[in-house]
């Protein structure tokens, strides 16, 4: 641990993975997310200017690119008419590149239009295994459609033995165990190889949504330690991955709050260009330059950057209000 915090002083010319926002509409309206609230920043889509300019940098710097590219931000991706063509302009040039999406819009078409593709990993947030949690955490009932959605992606990609790794994403909120075991019974037959079911417990994303946990005391919460009880239970968890607390709390024993890792990785790109040092600044409170006015590259290693790195190594997370309410920099490492 402390060699890699030793190696922060080092930063690449170039980040090695980039978060892309091509939109931040969204057709769902979860209660654990920004998107939707009052406060939330204006919404929109990324132009195909900002797109084409963004790629051609990407593609450009593919060898420093080692994490890829990760479609994302606080929308839903596959809304932006251009979803597809981006992914397939990444994959054409070998670029790893992954998908986070809600699986209303990952029809039949749609699904084989992305494993066709070679996208290297589909992130499909569930987070509910019935009908009434469903609709009470997403906002509207479609648990139907997203489960048949669901099923007919990991039947075709199982069928023609694509290599697309496809990630379920069950959110602890502390009182749905349960619904994780429903979960991972009911994919059991469906994933194929490296499919997986991912379990973490819900954030308050640095104090900007309300704390949905029933309760802050993280044993309570333990993952690891369901998982150990499902197995006991006779099930197989092969297919369960899940956040290690235990982990975690030994690193904050022994290290106390270490400066997250994101600002050496990673970077992120909303749809209108402006670049933040971290996914978990959902309203650009850190921007630090706008694409359509400099290159990746200038601004990854502009002063402005630089500074909140140096932040970072200091530990004064203070400074940034955003940071010192952050509970998720652990991730980064």
């Amino acid at each position: 641990m402390i060699q890699i915090y030793n190696s922060l002083s080092q930063v690449p010319v170039f980040p090695k993975a980039i978060n892309l926002e091509l939109t931040n509409y969204c057709n769902l309206n979860c209660i654990m997310c920004t998107n939707g609230k009052d406060n939330f920043r204006g919404k929109g889509y990324m132009s195909n200017e900002t797109i084409n300019k963004i790629l051609d940098e990407v593609i450009e710097n593919k060898h420093m690119l080692i994490n890829g590219v990760d479609i994302c931000g606080v929308g839903e991706p596959l809304l932006h008419p251009e979803a597809i063509n981006v992914i397939n302009k990444l994959k054409f040039y070998n670029i790893r590149t992954m998908i986070n999406t809600n699986g209303v819009l990952l029809d039949k078409e749609v699904a084989a239009d992305l494993l066709e593709s070679r996208i290297d990993k589909i992130m499909i947030s569930l987070d509910a295994a019935n009908r009434e949690s469903y609709k009470k955490i997403k906002g509207i009932d479609v648990f139907e459609k997203v489960i048949d959605n669901i099923t007919n992606l990991l039947i075709l990609k199982n069928r023609k033995s694509y290599r697309t790794i496809i990630q379920i994403n069950m959110l602890n909120m502390g009182e749905n165990f349960s619904e994780i075991k429903d979960a991972l019974l009911y994919w059991a037959e469906y994933l194929g190889e490296n499919d997986v079911i991912y379990s973490r417990q819900v954030k308050t994303l640095a104090g900007e949504v309300k704390d949905l946990r029933s309760s802050t005391d993280i044993t309570r919460n333990d993952l690891k330690s369901f998982k150990k009880a499902l197995e006991n239970e006779g099930i197989n968890t092969e297919k369960l991955v899940v956040e290690d607390w235990e982990q975690i709390i030994e690193v904050i024993k022994n290290y106390g709050k270490l400066p997250c890792r994101h600002l050496w990785n990673y970077t992120m790109i909303f749809y209108n260009g402006d670049v933040t040092i971290c996914c978990i600044d959902f309203n650009g409170k850190i921007v630090i330059d706008n694409v359509n006015n400099s290159s990746i590259k200038k601004i990854w290693n502009s002063e402005k950057y630089n500074n909140f790195r140096k932040i970072f190594i200091s530990k004064d997370y203070e400074k940034i209000d955003l940071c010192s309410k952050c509970n998720e920099w652990y991730k980064c490492w």
